[in-house]
């Protein structure tokens, strides 16, 4: 009886699945928007896999052997290895920034974004250089966008990468104050006066990576530390119609439970060994406890 009433089951979901599919084909609208595919987002390219025509383009300029792990969202390399291309006879910390910043001007139809729309945030000397630039739109940062270089301290390039996102648009000017929009913040995860703190609001732009072509945001980002229920909050209100378009709570809640077992001699060092629980065993996950 219960495989029958599963297969009737069965049946009816792929009668209502074919209706609705035959449905969306009759009605002809092409969507705007349509969600993005999250598997095979990264992929090594090599072997079968073709080379993208920006890749080829770059190549064809520097003679370099390289290994590549290509962004088929965004059609950027997202970390790219080199042998070692020069982009500076010397380095150090006065001239690394524009030894990079030279780079992208060359090369902006690889990473699909200015150079002049990056804005440096990190050079540093710990056996090589790691410069870090994040992206910015008309002054205004994106969230989440930013280039990267590691720089051999003879001035060759090791490897470089990039989660920038081109072809930004919006309206870099807010209509939403920057008050109003802390209000709806604080609304969103019941903030108490008394009990929670408000960290920081800044103005940035916000990616939705949930649907393909990419929708922009302008948003005030609200950072916010709750004390009952713990939350460390960042919640992006969109700038223009005062709605929250994102929350997220940094603290993570999870209960987790087992046994901790290992092979173990059952009493003589000539005995088979045998699983068993450890009585006596912590398992700790770091930085968490």
């Amino acid at each position: 009886m219960r495989s029958r009433g599963l297969t009737s089951i069965l049946a009816v979901a792929l009668v209502v699945l074919f209706a609705l599919q035959a449905e969306a084909f009759r009605s002809g609208k092409t969507p705007d928007h349509y969600t993005a595919p999250r598997e095979s987002r990264y992929v090594t390219i090599g072997g079968k896999t073709p080379v993208p025509e920006k890749w080829k383009e770059f190549t064809s300029k520097y003679d370099v052997e390289w290994t590549l792990r290509w962004d088929t969202v965004r059609d950027i390399p997202h970390r790219a290895l080199l042998s070692g291309l020069k982009i500076t006879a010397t380095v150090d910390q006065t001239n690394i920034e524009e030894a990079c910043r030279s780079f992208l001007r060359a090369n902006e139809s690889l990473f699909g974004i200015k150079e002049s729309d990056l804005a440096v945030s990190r050079k540093t000397l710990r056996g090589k250089w790691y410069v870090i630039f994040d992206q910015e739109y008309e002054g205004v940062p994106v969230y989440g966008g930013r280039v990267h270089f590691r720089v051999a301290e003879n001035g060759n390039l090791l490897l470089f990468g990039s989660e920038c996102f081109p072809h930004v648009d919006v309206n870099a000017s807010p209509s939403v104050s920057e008050q109003a929009a802390v209000r709806t913040a604080k609304e969103s995860v019941d903030f108490k006066e008394e009990t929670d703190e408000l960290v920081e609001t800044k103005l940035l732009v916000y990616p939705d990576e949930s649907v393909m072509p990419h929708r922009y945001h302008l948003a005030w980002t609200t950072r916010m530390r709750t004390k009952s229920p713990p939350g460390n909050w960042l919640v992006f209100v969109d700038a223009h119609f005062n709605e929250v378009i994102h929350s997220e709570n940094q603290i993570k809640f999870d209960a987790v439970s087992g046994t901790v077992t290992g092979f173990m001699l059952p009493e003589f060092y000539d005995e088979t060994p045998v699983e068993m629980p450890y009585a006596h065993e912590t398992v700790t996950v770091p930085s968490i406890g």
